[in-house]
This record gives C-alpha cells, sequence and structure tokens, in this order.
C-alpha cells in the first residue's frame, strides 16, 4: 500500500501507522470514559465516507457498549460546489433514537467542521448529549473559532491535503483506494 501512495499521490508520512493506532487507543479511552459515566446509553455516529475506519476502529476498541450508525451528509452541489445547507442522504436514526440516545460522532479529520454542526442540530433536537472525535484535527479558516472537536490527539495544518485512514487523494479509483492505506500522509504539491 506504501508504494500505492508513492506512485499515486507522490505523499510523504505524516503519522505512522503505530501513532495513529495509539491515537485509536487515546480517542476509545475517552469514549470509554465518557460511556461508563453517562445515565444514557450512546450511539457512536460516523459520517461517511472517510468516518467508516475510524467508527469501526472505535467500535473494536471502545470497553463500554455502544451502538453505531453511519450517515450520509453532503454539503456539496451536484457541481462539488459547497452549499450553505447539508443534505441528509441516509439518516439511518429513528426518532426513537433520538430521545433515547447521547451522540459521540467519530470523523477522522476536523476542518471546517461544518458537517458536525449539520449533524449535531439534526442530533439533538431532544436534548442529547452531542459530542465530537476526530483522529486529527485540522482547524481551517472557514471553521467557526468556537468550534473544535471535544478530543482528538494528531494535529494537521490547513494547507495539508491528507491521505489513509479514511482519507482519499482525489474521486478517481486510484485516490479513494488510499483511503485504505494505514497511517496518515501528506500529499505533495
Amino acid at each position: 500500500m506504501t508504494d500505492l501512495v508513492d506512485r499515486i499521490s507522490g505523499a510523504h508520512l505524516k503519522y505512522t501507522p503505530m501513532e495513529v493506532d495509539t491515537a485509536y487507543c487515546q480517542m476509545a479511552m475517552w469514549i470509554t470514559d465518557l460511556v461508563i459515566r453517562s445515565e444514557r446509553p450512546t450511539m457512536l455516529v460516523g459520517p461517511m465516507q472517510g468516518a467508516l475506519l475510524a467508527v469501526s476502529e472505535m467500535v473494536r476498541r471502545v470497553q463500554a457498549p455502544v451502538c453505531y450508525r453511519l450517515v450520509k451528509v453532503s454539503l456539496y452541489d451536484a457541481k462539488n460546489q459547497a452549499g450553505e445547507n447539508a443534505t441528509f442522504d441516509f439518516w439511518p436514526i429513528s426518532e426513537f433514537e433520538l430521545g433515547r440516545y447521547d451522540f459521540i460522532v467519530v470523523d477522522d479529520v476536523a476542518e471546517s467542521l461544518r458537517t458536525f454542526e449539520a449533524m449535531k442540530e439534526r442530533l439533538a433536537v431532544r436534548e442529547a448529549n452531542v459530542l465530537l472525535t476526530t483522529l486529527i484535527n485540522k482547524p481551517t479558516k472557514k471553521r467557526s473559532p468556537d468550534l473544535r472537536p471535544d478530543f482528538s490527539t494528531l494535529m494537521a495544518n490547513e494547507d495539508e491535503w491528507l491521505i489513509g485512514e479514511g482519507m482519499n487523494s482525489g474521486d478517481s479509483f486510484e485516490g479513494e483506494a488510499c483511503r485504505s492505506v494505514r497511517g496518515v500522509w501528506v500529499k505533495d504539491n
């Protein structure tokens, strides 16, 4: 897989697979602690597709009972231009679940956090707690200054194009294949 990243993307390693595993363990410990202390059951929610790996890692590592759902939310229109409103293309969380659970949104990278804002608004309708944990915190100028992940262990700069661990290198087949690469890489310009 490393050859795939080097050949297709021309990238260099930012975080080794061991560093990423350590970060996943820290995220899982944080979630476990919250779940144990919570009076309500907890549901992990991940925005598709990048969060798929991060949610899978949490489901495997959290040492407390949780359930999980993946949702499909888009902030982009048919021309791949950022819009003002989120579109929820797939929302498998019932009204009953909205009233029963507290939610932890698990994501691979936190950039503008517009997706999280839209998810939080929808999840919190019945006064549920909604928190965010991400593998990587990557603040951007588009992010509201009062928004940040509740828990994140790794950092990236706004100008770094990250690939691996759920993050892709474009919409081509090869770019999508980079999602499954272990470790976090920075695409060279």
